[in-house]
């Protein structure tokens, strides 16, 4: 992706020297902008979709859920029906999952086997929040 290597920072997250025009201050999604949050406007939605997720990933990887579960959250309202909603629905039950949202990660595990039966993160689900114990 051309310009991916101009976010990224010196630990290896992605990160944003500036706000992305596609967001509004509060880091909603801009509607002059609608499907190209997080990204220059320019770019295909696709490469958009895969900035969001990156995004969450790297909150994930730095051990930030609640700023995971924004760039998701982003996601879904910019691309409610995308190419990734199989790795939005993932990533948000990992993220729930660590934020201690058991029941909220099990919902959201469910919900992706249902709407995608043969997804190669059946297995992946099956198991999120499994190292937690039960209140």
């Amino acid at each position: 992706m051309e310009g991916a290597d101009d976010c990224v920072g010196a630990n290896g997250d992605f990160e944003h020297a500036h706000p992305p025009a596609a967001l509004s201050a509060d880091g909603d999604i801009n509607p002059k902008h609608a499907g190209a949050a997080d990204v220059p406007k320019d770019m295909p939605a696709l490469d958009a979709e895969l900035a969001l997720l990156r995004t969450a990933r790297a909150a994930l990887g730095r051990k930030d859920p609640a700023a995971a579960l924004t760039a998701l959250e982003q996601h879904a309202r910019g691309f409610p029906s995308g190419h990734l909603v199989e790795e939005r629905m993932l990533l948000r039950a990992q993220a729930q999952c660590e934020l201690g949202q058991r029941d909220a990660a099990r919902a959201a595990a469910a919900e992706l086997v249902r709407a995608f039966p043969d997804s190669p993160h059946a297995r992946t689900v099956a198991g999120l929040c499994a190292d937690l114990s039960r209140p």
